[in-house]
């Protein structure tokens, strides 16, 4: 019986700090539109905007000099590797995709916190 009180009181205390531990994790919403894929200046502005969204969530205000600069550039390298893969896999999507598809997305989060 006293297993249940228990349970409650962890699952509502994963229930309030899962939110909590989510908003600590940076992330950066890149929207592109798919037709953007079909020529070489398209995807060349994917992924510059791609970039600066992952040099935007791998800011590390917490540490100075060198350090700061290899976990930045670590985080960098990682978001945007995960982030290009999602842009070639829409780009096989958006092939076989209707006309009407207007909007696709991908969101870069640090991988550093």
């Amino acid at each position: 019986m006293k297993a249940l009180p228990l349970m409650l009181a962890a699952m509502a205390a994963i229930s309030i700090a899962a939110p909590v531990m989510a908003a600590d994790t940076p992330s950066r919403t890149v929207d592109f539109r798919p037709a953007e894929l079909n020529s070489e200046s398209g995807r060349q502005a994917i992924e510059e905007r791609l970039a600066n969204a992952a040099r935007q969530v791998c800011r590390e205000p917490g540490l100075r000099g060198l350090a700061r600069q290899a976990s930045e550039a670590r985080c960098r390298e990682a978001a945007l590797q995960d982030a290009l893969g999602e842009l070639h896999a829409s780009g096989h999507i958006a092939a076989r995709a209707p006309a009407t598809t207007r909007e696709a997305r991908i969101v870069l989060t640090s991988t550093s916190r």
